[in-house]
This record gives structure tokens, C-alpha cells and sequence, in this order.
């Protein structure tokens, strides 16, 4: 992207401030972002070597998700909502369970949710910071325990293996996660 400050402004886009998914785009090695994203970018990997790594687990993640779903009988009828490292944007007061909700109570029976989400379980501190960091961004970051994540999913029934950090969520093979990821990540099914 070019990073003229005009080039964003009639899409509603501001160029001067860092934009979470451009960063996540940054993250990933993308060409989608602006200086600013790129900035925060770099502040967090300097600050989180292993903030490129969850991004790419939480990819990978969202690949084998939707693989599952396709798998087990996702057709014209049922669908997939995938909110992969999405809610984590959404503060309390935005109500991130009522729009899961929402879009809970017209999903048909035998649809699916696909969530990953930021956690402070493993690290509060860094993850303390990295909300810090993210204050500058167009959403703030908000971590939530396992059991609020967890939450997230009522209405659902988690398909196996239940809600995991991203890269042990049914892995094409064994893994040794030798890096906290700070995502934990599920799949439920409507009945």
C-alpha cells in the first residue's frame, strides 16, 4: 500500500493510525499496510519475537478449522462463522457474547463457529503490555481467560479437541510447543 496520506481517506481509512488487521497483515508478512502499521509491527515483534509465529499458528488454525467444517457436512444449508483473533478487538462493552449471540440464533442447526482469541492466561504481564501497545491502534486489545473464551462458544457443542492454544487444535501432525502461544482457539457446532 502506499502510504500517502490521501490514499485511505474517502475509504474511511485513516493512514495515520495503525490499523489491527493491517498489523496482523504486517505480521504475516503481507504488503497490505501502511508506515504506522508497520511501526507497531515492529514494536511488537521487537517487544514479542514470537508475535509472527501466533500469527501464522492462528492462520494455520483457521485452515485446518475450516477443513474440519467442510469435512463434516458444512453444505448449502448450515455455514461457518469464523471470528479468528477478532474478538479480542471487541471490548466488554461492545457485548462480544451478544453478537456471537446474534449470529448463533441464526445459524441453522449443524453450523459452525470458528473462534480463536488472545488469552493473558499464560502470560499476563506480556500481555498487560502488548494491550498497552495496542492502545495506539484502532481497537484496543482485550485478553480474556480460557473460562471467558469458553463462554463464548454457549450454545455450541466444542468439536474435539475442545478449546486449545492454536496450535494444538488438531495439528496435521504431533507438535512440541516450545513458544506460549497466546491464543486459544475452538470449534463448535450448533445442534
Amino acid at each position: 500500500m502506499t502510504d500517502d496520506a490521501d490514499s485511505g481517506t474517502n475509504l474511511g481509512l485513516d493512514p495515520s493510525v495503525a490499523n489491527v488487521a493491517r498489523v496482523y497483515d504486517y505480521m504475516l508478512g503481507g504488503k497490505d499496510n501502511f508506515s504506522v502499521d508497520r511501526q507497531l509491527g515492529s514494536q511488537l515483534l521487537t517487544a514479542f519475537p514470537e508475535a509472527a509465529w501466533i500469527a501464522r499458528q492462528n492462520r494455520a488454525f483457521a485452515g485446518r478449522a475450516v477443513r474440519y467444517c467442510a469435512e463434516h457436512g458444512v453444505g448449502p444449508r448450515p455455514f461457518v462463522v469464523l471470528l479468528t483473533a477478532i474478538l479480542h478487538f471487541i471490548t466488554d462493552f461492545e457485548r462480544p457474547a451478544e453478537l456471537i449471540a446474534t449470529f448463533r440464533d441464526a445459524m441453522p442447526s449443524g453450523s459452525y463457529l470458528v473462534l480463536s482469541h488472545a488469552t493473558h492466561d499464560f502470560q499476563p504481564e506480556e500481555s498487560a503490555r502488548a494491550t498497552r501497545m495496542f492502545s495506539r491502534a484502532s481497537s484496543p486489545l482485550v485478553t480474556r481467560s480460557r473460562l471467558d473464551i469458553a463462554a463464548m462458544f454457549s450454545g455450541f457443542q466444542l468439536v474435539k479437541p475442545g478449546l486449545v492454544r492454536t496450535s494444538r487444535w488438531q495439528p496435521p501432525e504431533q507438535v512440541t510447543v516450545t513458544e506460549a502461544s497466546d491464543l486459544f482457539a475452538g470449534v463448535g457446532r450448533k445442534p
